[in-house]
């Protein structure tokens, strides 16, 4: 019983550090010119696409987990499912 609630200690961990990387990335790219220097500019255009797919990712897979767990209101899935339908939710309007 403990190896199972490590390992999804472990996908929550991962989970959150992709959803982070994912917000990081898109607030840096909103605030900053990337443009204006060529090395940030061509970090920009590898990174957008691997970034698209993580963004979009991430609630599919956190809302997964949280049918796995039973559709538990107390989880943190669902915490970072909403957080991060929200923030592609905000980001579409801005």
């Amino acid at each position: 019983m403990e190896s199972k609630a490590r390992s999804i200690d472990k996908t929550l961990i991962i989970l959150g550090i992709f959803f982070t990387v994912a917000i990081a990335f898109w607030i840096v790219a909103n605030t900053i010119g990337v443009y204006n220097s060529i090395a940030l500019g061509v970090i920009f255009e590898i990174l957008w696409l691997p970034m698209i797919a993580i963004t979009l990712a991430v609630p599919i897979f956190a809302f997964v987990k949280w049918g796995i767990n039973r559709f538990r209101l107390k989880s943190w899935y669902l915490l970072i499912a909403i957080t991060s339908v929200t923030l592609i939710a905000v980001s579409l309007l801005y």
